[in-house]
């Protein structure tokens, strides 16, 4: 039985990594759609108080369905409209995480770029955001200490004429050291 049940839990590992693979490579390309790119090779010289980064991204249907099948968070807040419509918020809200998210992605691919360790994260979520809303994300530098960088990151959308801020953070990373030699 414990042996069946390994064979068992690795197949649906081997599933669960093909399907996170398979959605990285249909996602990959709509990622960076409006990103502002910055090279991601400058020397640590070139990075200074003040540089920033920014992309945009609609969170779709199928970005939520994809993060609920990823992550398994099936929380009738995000994922069933009849429920959600008896909240506060009355209708669906996209998970915190996956918005978090975001900024990851800004900062591990654009600023300061690929390499890069998040070392400490502090996060306030200061509005739901909802589908098919564009996530305004925004990073800036506020101190560099040798490869140590802190940031400030936003995440804001605009719907309806109304601009709100949904996500609020200050970041502690380590630039690769492939960066810092660079240039």
């Amino acid at each position: 039985m414990a042996a069946s049940l390994g064979h068992a839990m690795t197949t649906r590992v081997k599933r669960q990594s093909a399907l996170v693979l398979t959605l990285f490579a249909k996602c990959r390309s709509r990622l960076f759609q409006g990103a502002t790119p910055l090279q991601s090779t400058r020397s640590m010289a070139r990075f200074k108080v003040g540089d920033k980064a920014s992309l945009r991204r609609v969170i779709s249907e199928s970005d939520l369905a994809s993060y609920v099948a990823i992550i398994g968070d099936t929380n009738p807040l995000h994922t069933d409209e009849a429920y959600a419509r008896t909240t506060k918020f009355k209708r669906r809200i996209v998970h915190g995480t996956l918005v978090n998210g975001l900024l990851s992605t800004l900062v591990g691919t654009q600023l300061p770029g690929p390499g890069t360790m998040l070392l400490t994260q502090s996060i306030k979520f200061t509005a739901p955001m909802f589908v098919g809303e564009t996530a305004i994300v925004d990073v800036e530098i506020r101190a560099i200490h040798s490869r140590l960088i802190t940031l400030i990151g936003t995440i804001r959308t605009v719907a309806d004429g109304i601009d709100k801020v949904v996500l609020t953070s200050e970041m502690k990373v380590l630039a690769s050291a492939s960066v810092s030699k660079a240039g």
